[in-house]
């Protein structure tokens, strides 16, 4: 779909051109029968050249490149309007193309206002745990080592954190996978997230954005197909759980977590840990599993499973071999989802972190 959309934009911008040439004399068309003065054809030879210069655009990401086939579809109709006997079939091509420059300013105003949301909710917080928040002198030896592994002892109070995240995930078990990029943040005082991904392979008709938030132990979740059409607005009971473990469970990217006093924590052997969060009124319980050389390596939980009554085992496996450093912290950056179901196991996502930024007091 993506390969269509660049060939019908880049074969639209050439075919404009012809009235271009043939306003100047260059060119005689048989497309074209009605006259072209010169004037008018300086448009069709700018037409021609936005659509062309929006290909690039498209091609490398380039944020605001709808707005530029947005005003060469509307310039175009114009013109194809004064040349209608010959032209007419143009608008056919102009409203595929509108609707393709539609979703992506929808992507863009999704992503636009969740950068303010983040920055109003996350990124501007100045709200930090006092000294009396803070604990790791009672904290299991397997979590205390790890923490201290962390870096984070040696640094600032983190405020708050942004990944850039790759993957991907599927509905069902034995489904196609489907690639997915996001970003994310969290705060931390109070504990809260903001994830926003596109999801859908690039060659796919299918593109979905997603939403999920936690904030002030209210988890909401939010997907809209091309960005426009909402197909799944949740919240309640079951999300705010499942939202409140996800947090305690991805706390990994930020391990100065562990030791606020929202945190108690149980050995249970010489390789696992549980802990317990509860910031308010909301709870979260978990366990981190370490493997034999102090690396976490993996969270369990129980959580509501597919919008149901029904608690199942989610877990969260973590490869030891993907710790990287982030502007000192040590975090991993590879882990998989698993849920552990009574008719056998689904493994639904992959995720990698590419880039981190914590935000220090």
């Amino acid at each position: 779909m993506r390969l269509f959309f660049i060939v019908l934009l880049g074969a639209h911008g050439l075919i404009h051109l012809i009235g271009f040439f043939k306003s100047q004399g260059f060119l005689e068309s048989e497309q074209l029968a009605n006259d072209i003065s010169q004037s008018r054809g300086i448009l069709w030879l700018a037409v021609g050249v936005l659509f062309l210069l929006t290909v690039p655009m498209y091609l490398v990401g380039y944020r605001y490149w709808w707005p530029y086939g947005i005003l060469a579809v509307i310039v175009s109709q114009g013109l194809i309007i004064t040349q209608w006997k010959d032209a007419g079939f143009g608008t056919v091509a102009n409203l595929i193309i509108l609707i393709g420059c539609l979703i992506g300013g929808s992507y863009w105003q999704f992503d636009w206002s969740s950068e303010k949301e983040a920055a109003r909710q996350f990124l501007n917080t100045t709200e930090l745990a006092s000294s009396t928040d803070l604990h790791i002198d009672d904290m299991p030896p397997l979590l205390s080592q790890w923490v201290s592994r962390s870096g984070v002892l040696n640094l600032p109070q983190i405020k708050s954190v942004k990944l850039e995240q790759k993957g991907k995930m599927r509905l069902k078990a034995g489904a196609k996978w489907t690639s997915f990029k996001a970003k994310q943040w969290f705060s931390l005082y109070p504990p809260g997230f903001l994830w926003i991904a596109q999801v859908g392979n690039p060659q796919s008709l299918m593109q979905f954005l997603g939403k999920d938030a936690l904030n002030n132990g209210k988890g909401t979740m939010t997907i809209k197909l091309w960005g426009l059409l909402p197909i799944v607005q949740a919240r309640g009971r079951d999300i705010d759980q499942g939202s409140m473990i996800r947090y305690l469970a991805e706390s990994i990217w930020f391990p100065s977590h562990m030791m606020s006093r929202s945190c108690t924590w149980t050995s249970i052997d010489s390789n696992h840990v549980q802990v317990h969060f509860k910031p308010g009124d909301q709870t979260a319980n978990g366990v981190f599993g370490f493997d034999e050389s102090g690396e976490l390596v993996s969270f369990s939980s129980m959580r509501y499973y597919d919008a149901t009554d029904r608690l199942e085992r989610w877990v969260a496996n973590i490869d030891p071999t993907s710790y990287q450093d982030f502007e000192g912290v040590r975090i991993p950056t590879k882990a998989s989802i698993t849920w552990e179901l009574t008719n056998g196991d689904f493994h639904w996502l992959d995720v990698e972190i590419m880039t981190a930024v914590f935000n220090f007091s």
